[in-house]
This record gives structure tokens, C-alpha cells and sequence, in this order.
């Protein structure tokens, strides 16, 4: 963390020189505080955190990303190609979950709720990512990103949507009647809290979404929905043989149809058009 040292990483980076994007997974920012985090490093260093105490505000959040983007290394990495980010715990606090966080103490830092939504709002305000979509949750940032026919990487988000409470092993094990006559930790109890069904990482919504995607992204689908305005064909998403061209209702133009090859229905035998009535590519 910018208390500990120097971002070296990050320099090395900004001199790649040859990177499509950069993918963050999370813990961009620490919120401690100073005391018992390295404290005597950053002041050797000149890396203080600010404020000094650990984040909870709105202010305070802003204040603790505004200082990460003061680093010249961090700054020339983000210079060198667009970043995909994530975040892990520590951009809210220490092993943080959906109802709260270990670093999290409501007595002296109020609601939990109050604290998370300031830490996404500050992230999103700093970091390199668009604003949540309209309906949509903003703690709700898992998506998906296509490289071509290379390379579909999918973004999830582990740890404010749905994750329920980590076990902590001192005080979910419980104890049991050993063999000789003294307690010994009862790691059945302990199996059966870990392995609780009920318990989630990544919600019902999101794993759904995750099963979906891998269908949808499925040549056969992203053949027809392409990024321009030509169709592609096969497993390795070529351009259409024809050179067919998306037209300005999407069924192709001038001769060259859509409807020209592709019939109210899908023809019989191998490696003949599929069919429907309305063929055509969606909205550019």
C-alpha cells in the first residue's frame, strides 16, 4: 500500500510499452489509518497516508484515492494503456462482505451501509470506470470485456453484492468431548458452517449471469451481433464470404440480402444458411 512503498510495479508497467490494457483486481487503495500500518516507512519515505486516520467518509475515501493518483509511477501506468478494475476488500475495509467488514467497527464508524456507499462512490468518481448502468446496483460492477475472437474476459464481483460473512476459525469451530476426556475443537461444526449452502460469494444474480455468458458469447451468437457492420461466419468469426454489409435497416444491402440466403427457416443438411423470418443484424 502508498504507506509501505514505492509503487515499482507500477513503473515497470508504464514501460511495457506494447499492452492492449491493464486488468486491476482489486485493493487499488488501503483505507488504514497510520499507526500500525507501515507508519514508520512512510515516514521515512515521505508516504504518509491521508487522513490520517483510516477511511470512512465520503471525504475521507476521496481524499485517500486523490493521494494514490499523486504517485508518478501509478499516474505513468495508467498513461500507458486503459485499466479494467475490480475491487477487492480494502477499496471499503479489511475483508469486507455484503452486511459489513471485520474492519469495520460500528460503534466508533457508524452504519456500515453509510460507509460502503461512500466507498463506491468514491471509486467510481476516481477510478476509470463508467457509472452504473440505470436500474442497476452500483455496487453491481461485474461485466464483461471481448478482445476479437481472442480473448473474452469476464470481470466479477466478489465481495459487496452478495458474500456472506468469512468463518473465522477461533470462534466457528466450537468445541466437542475429546477421545481422553478434554475438548477438543469440533472441526464437523466448523466443515458444516464452511460448507453451508446459504452462504454465497456471488449471489444468485451474478452466478446466473455467469452461466448465461458463456453461451452468449458463443460464436454462433457473436457472429450476428458484431462490433461493425459485417457479419461473421464459423468458429474462428471470419467475414462473411459474401462480404455482406449491415445496410441501413440491418438485412444487408443492395443485392446482397440478407433474406437472400437466409429463409423463413433453417435448411436441411450440413453447412447450409440457418433460417427465420426476420433475419437481419441488431442496432449498430
Amino acid at each position: 500500500h502508498y504507506q509501505a512503498g514505492l509503487f515499482n510495479v507500477y513503473r515497470a508497467v508504464s514501460r511495457l510499452g506494447d499492452l492492449d490494457a491493464v486488468v486491476h483486481l482489486g485493493d487499488y487503495i488501503y483505507e488504514y489509518g497510520r499507526r500500525g500500518h507501515d507508519e514508520a516507512k512512510g515516514v521515512e519515505q515521505g508516504r504518509l497516508f491521508e487522513p490520517a486516520h483510516a477511511t470512512v467518509s465520503l471525504a475521507d475515501y476521496r481524499a485517500r484515492h486523490a493521494q494514490y493518483k499523486t504517485d508518478p509511477d501509478l499516474q505513468a501506468a495508467h498513461a500507458t494503456a486503459p485499466w479494467i478494475c475490480v475491487w477487492d476488500d480494502h477499496e471499503s475495509a479489511n475483508n469486507s462482505w455484503l452486511g459489513g467488514a471485520e474492519g469495520h467497527h460500528p460503534s466508533t464508524e457508524g452504519a456500515w451501509s453509510a460507509r460502503k456507499a461512500a466507498a463506491v462512490r468514491a471509486w467510481y468518481e476516481w477510478m476509470p470506470v463508467r457509472d452504473p448502468q440505470p436500474g442497476r446496483a452500483a455496487e453491481a460492477i461485474y461485466r464483461s470485456f471481448q478482445f476479437g475472437a481472442l480473448l473474452s474476459l469476464i470481470m466479477l464481483q466478489s465481495r459487496l453484492v452478495a458474500r456472506a460473512p468469512q468463518p473465522d476459525y477461533e470462534t466457528d469451530r466450537g468445541w466437542t468431548s475429546g477421545p481422553a476426556g478434554p475438548p477438543v475443537p469440533d472441526l464437523q461444526r466448523f466443515a458444516a458452517r464452511l460448507n453451508d449452502p446459504a452462504r454465497h460469494m456471488l449471489g444468485p444474480q451474478q452466478e446466473a449471469w455467469l452461466a448465461s455468458y458463456r453461451f452468449f458469447m458463443h460464436p454462433r451468437c457473436m457472429n450476428c451481433h458484431p462490433s461493425g457492420d459485417a457479419p461473421l461466419q464459423g468458429e474462428d468469426s471470419h467475414v462473411h464470404a459474401q462480404h455482406v454489409t449491415r445496410g441501413p435497416d440491418g438485412k444487408g444491402l443492395f443485392a446482397l440480402k440478407c433474406a437472400s440466403c437466409h429463409q423463413d427457416r433453417n435448411l436441411p443438411g450440413p453447412n447450409t444458411p440457418p433460417g427465420h423470418p426476420n433475419w437481419h443484424l441488431p442496432g449498430a
